[in-house]
């Protein structure tokens, strides 16, 4: 299972956060966890080390990881862009997003990687009733 070891085993040098298909389960590198201040959390959902530092495994504690901005996270469009050509290589056409409360900002931030480019599968989102891609849009 991953854990901070394991994802700055991978990436080190930049924070990381990946949210669990399921939805309940956060996991953040070294980076990650330093950014956010998670060390300094209290209350349940920070799972720890038996000498107390923070595994990066967070259990259902949304509001708080996604607390950090996007300057904090940095601009990840090289990367989302890098990510759709290693995904188109290995014949990845499609990405679902099934994130709980996602937001009409996000579908159309997530609508405008696709129009540079940067996003080339084609997306499937799932939103509240209400919140719907721009019609003149193919995705």
């Amino acid at each position: 299972m991953l854990d901070r070891v394991a994802l700055d085993a991978i990436v080190a040098d930049r924070p990381v956060r990946i949210q669990h298909r399921g939805g309940a389960l956060w996991l953040l590198n070294s980076a990650g966890i330093e950014l956010l201040g998670v060390a300094q959390w209290t209350g349940s959902g920070v799972e720890r080390f038996p000498d107390g530092t923070p595994t990066g495994r967070l259990w259902r504690v949304d509001d708080m990881v996604r607390q950090g901005t996007a300057e904090d996270w940095g601009d990840q469009s090289a990367d989302l862009a890098q990510l759709s050509r290693e995904a188109l290589a290995m014949g990845i056409t499609g990405f679902t997003d099934a994130t709980v409360g996602r937001t009409a900002a996000d579908v159309a931030d997530l609508a405008g990687h696709v129009e540079a480019g940067r996003i080339r599968q084609r997306l499937m989102l799932m939103a509240d009733p209400g919140i719907a891609a721009p019609q003149d849009r193919p995705y």
